[in-house]
């Protein structure tokens, strides 16, 4: 079952990404796209929210989440804010995911290597220039 079913792409205005130390601010204003306060590719983020919506996640019985999270994407699409949180799963290749949607908790588990192409392609929303740096979003 998909993270996000018919999840409306434009209606996502702000989404954050985080793992370790690695965290990535997403925000959308009208066509344009910013991550960490910088221009960021608007069909690259397109590709990201996609690989959210549609990340396959297994339902499972409820959990006590142990620890730090391994990654934790917050999102909100419209009004509504969701969280959701992946932590190493006793299945090796696996992640146990905590989504809290606005009035219920969710649990599941999917695959941890979708975790690492998901901050692959919030490495590519980045725009470089011939000097390696950033173009501050407008």
């Amino acid at each position: 079952m998909p993270l996000f079913p018919g999840m409306n792409q434009t209606s996502v205005l702000e989404l954050q990404i985080a793992s370790g130390d690695r965290r990535f601010d997403f925000r959308r204003s009208g066509s344009s796209v910013s991550v960490n306060g910088h221009i960021a590719d608007s069909e690259i983020f397109d590709t990201l929210l996609e690989q959210v919506a549609q990340m396959p996640v297994i339902p499972r019985s409820a959990f006590s989440a142990q620890g730090v999270p391994v990654m934790t994407i917050s999102i909100s699409i419209g009004s509504a804010h969701h969280s959701i949180r992946f932590y190493p799963a006793q299945e090796k290749g696996q992640a146990d995911v905590l989504c809290t949607l606005p009035g219920c908790e969710q649990y599941g588990v999917t695959d941890a290597w979708r975790l690492g192409t998901l901050l692959l392609t919030c490495d590519g929303t980045r725009i470089l220039d011939e000097h390696g740096s950033e173009s501050p979003a407008r």
